[in-house]
């Protein structure tokens, strides 16, 4: 893409799969999931008390949607109780590093979706 030129959107695939992708990352809890994995892997406990999340049965579906869409990999610990550790994947890594100029956008503008109703 040309500096000053867009891409064009008006491919009902594309749009499709940029409409999924900001579907998923609208479930509560997706962003934060990701971006707390992103230095190492982590227990559900561990992962739920970090991003404050207390109903359990919310994180449970937040994290199966983000490893259906191969963001994020579930593996059993074999310890006594067993255990879930979750970790990113490269796709969740680049997925987040492309989120890292939204989020700046975000932080220059000071955007803060309350204010919308002006």
């Amino acid at each position: 893409m040309v500096d000053g030129e867009h891409e064009d959107w008006s491919s009902g695939e594309e749009w499709r799969s940029l409409h999924g992708l900001l579907t998923l990352m609208s479930k509560k809890w997706a962003v934060a999931v990701l971006l707390t994995l992103r230095p190492g892997p982590m227990r559900f406990g561990r992962l739920q008390r970090e991003i404050g999340c207390g109903h359990v049965k919310t994180m449970a579906m937040t994290l199966r949607s983000l490893e259906n869409a191969g963001l994020i990999d579930r593996r059993v610990v074999d310890t006594r109780p067993p255990g879930v550790r979750y970790e990113i994947t490269s796709l969740g890594r680049s997925l987040i590093d492309s989120l890292d100029p939204v989020r700046k956008w975000s932080v220059d503008n000071d955007f803060d979706p309350l204010q919308l109703t002006r």
